[in-house]
């Protein structure tokens, strides 16, 4: 498979990735979107429950206060 080839100083030689490689550089590539794209889902779904859990946490707070506020 391998030849040795002799190439002269300014040369041109372009070297044609195999379809085996573009097809392998696409699916780490398709592993890296949906690793992201799951990583923004869980930290984008873990603040929500944050924020409704701290929105649940004010509104008893507050409704606390105000029947305390009525007796």
């Amino acid at each position: 498979m391998a030849s040795n080839i002799d190439i002269q100083p300014g040369t041109e030689v372009a070297f044609t990735p195999t379809s085996q490689s573009i097809t392998i550089q696409q699916q780490q590539l398709e592993l890296k979107m949906t690793a992201l794209f799951f990583g923004i889902f869980h930290s984008g779904s873990m603040l929500l429950i944050v924020v409704f859990v701290s929105l649940a946490n004010a509104a008893s707070f507050i409704g606390r206060k105000v029947q305390h506020l009525k007796k």
